[in-house]
């Protein structure tokens, strides 16, 4: 039964035809079902530089695979995206964020390079206390009682939590 639904869901997410809603939903989809044979579609929709939503649900699938048989090809390929200067903050942060609960000593490395990103909110993402704040939260005590010192916190929250909540919130 997965197999031939995991097949049909990676046709879906490689075709640019398919529409951004539905190449995100086919990667959401296979997120879920953590086949270790979706890695490879993930990974050419990150090659593809697809729109950051399609991308962020290829950094998805990549990081419920981390634990699999193909866990080290979605940890280079995630680490190789949070690195990536050219790529943009969302698909990085989802990238960062997806390797973050392999914890410090495994990503030591990673937070180093990041540490001295000239993009304030990577940078910020690795900073003490952020793996531990919860972006939700501290967008919600910048609503109710004003922003915080460090914009770059905000600018990681905002990025965090914007599958998470709308404006209206």
């Amino acid at each position: 039964l997965f197999r031939s639904a995991v097949a049909r869901l990676s046709t879906v997410a490689a075709d640019p035809a398919a529409g951004v809603e539905a190449r995100a939903a086919a990667l959401r989809a296979l997120e879920s079902i953590g086949d270790p044979r979706a890695c490879e579609v993930a990974s050419d929709v990150l090659t593809a530089s697809a729109p950051d939503q399609v991308s962020v649900a290829a950094v998805g699938v990549l990081h419920a695979l981390l634990r699999s048989p193909r866990g080290v090809d979605a940890l280079d390929r995630l680490t190789a995206i949070s690195l990536d200067r050219t790529r943009p903050r969302t698909v990085r942060l989802a990238a960062f964020r997806a390797i973050g609960d392999l914890g410090p000593e495994t990503i030591a490395p990673l937070l180093q390079a990041l540490a001295s990103d000239p993009d304030e909110a990577m940078a910020a993402a690795v900073g003490p206390g952020a793996a531990s704040s919860d972006p939700v939260s501290l967008l919600q005590d910048a609503a109710e009682r004003g922003l915080p010192a460090d914009p770059g916190a905000l600018g990681v929250a905002l990025a965090d939590a914007s599958d998470r909540v709308s404006p209206e919130t």
